[in-house]
């Protein structure tokens, strides 16, 4: 019998793992990112997809620095293999001047 009245709940260790990036994980970053950039507020970009591939914020910002890096030569050179074939295939699909504006 639990000492707790049953209105207190007790907090459960909610920390994420860290992330194993796949090219889909990517590719639904960059495309989000593409398609909300000019009407949802940054902030709430990073947290929509954190939360839809169950990842910290601080991870999609990091990825899609590197997504840039791969694109441009500026941003984090920390890349993946599945980022390079995300990017490649995103800027295939669009245009590399998409990450100019991110």
């Amino acid at each position: 019998m639990s000492l707790l009245p049953t209105f207190i709940k007790p907090k459960l260790n909610m920390r994420k793992t860290k992330k194993e990036w796949t090219k889909e994980d990517v590719l639904y970053l960059l495309e989000q990112f593409r398609i909300k950039i000019a009407y949802v507020d940054w902030t709430e970009i990073h947290k929509h997809i954190a939360e839809e591939l169950n990842t910290t914020v601080s991870s999609v910002g990091a990825t899609l620095k590197n997504c840039q890096y791969i694109a441009t030569g500026n941003g984090l050179e920390n890349y993946s293999k599945a980022q390079v074939e995300a990017t490649e295939l995103f800027i295939k699909r669009h245009t590399a001047h998409f990450f100019k504006l991110v």
